[in-house]
């Protein structure tokens, strides 16, 4: 498929079933003046933008049993985009042997499920999608996805989490991947994040706080 000629339906579509899933339902057809009101939830992620450098130890699980154990390091810049509703990342990273990997995820606020939702691409082929949401009691995000396995085809998914420093800073991050059908893990890695410099600043639309989600 030729990406200049379907991205203009590829992107309408995505609006139609985003708009389906995750907006409230209309009690009138009447067309609202001006874009509908962005959500207070997502300035709860301000602490994510700026640029960021991280480190990993990650373990792959080999079909054979064996287990294969690699540094990751990487450099990952975050922005706001589509008028500040949605928060971009853009990043690189060296996977050892496997050679480096480029990516971009989007995430927003999706009020029907009151929860974080975003969607992955990298350069290996992934593409997957997931949800976040804040653990108050173990004082840290928790994240869920589900995507495919480039190198099998295979369905896969995963669980994480991520612990932010009290000044937005630092960063420390788990993962782990199963193999969806069998159940067997296929990847687990943690590591830290670390922002550079003092990051960007919040869009002038925000008006919330950081204090995170419940």
């Amino acid at each position: 498929m030729n990406p200049r000629s379907s991205i203009g339906l590829l992107s309408l579509c995505c609006a139609a079933l985003f708009a389906a899933g995750c907006e409230q339902p209309a009690h009138n057809m009447q067309m609202p003046e001006g874009p509908p009101p962005r959500h207070a939830e997502l300035d709860k992620l301000n602490f994510m933008v700026g640029s960021w450098t991280a480190t990993g130890n990650m373990t792959m699980y080999m079909p054979d049993g064996k287990t294969q154990q690699q540094t990751t390091t990487g450099s990952e810049t975050v922005s706001w985009a589509c008028d500040n509703r949605f928060l971009k990342s853009e990043f690189n990273y060296g996977m050892g042997e496997m050679g480096s990997m480029t990516g971009v995820s989007m995430m927003t606020w999706c009020p029907k499920e009151k929860e974080y939702v975003s969607w992955y691409f990298d350069s290996f082929g992934t593409v997957g999608e997931g949800e976040m949401k804040y653990d108050q009691a173990m004082g840290h995000w928790v994240m869920e996805s589900e995507g495919n396995n480039p190198m099998t085809g295979r369905p896969q998914e995963g669980k994480g989490t991520m612990k932010v420093s009290s000044d937005n800073m630092n960063i420390e991050w788990t993962y782990t991947e199963w193999d969806k059908g069998s159940g067997k893990k296929v990847m687990e890695i943690k590591g830290s994040s670390k922002k550079v410099g003092g990051g960007l600043a919040a869009p002038a639309a925000s008006t919330g706080t950081m204090t995170p989600a419940k």
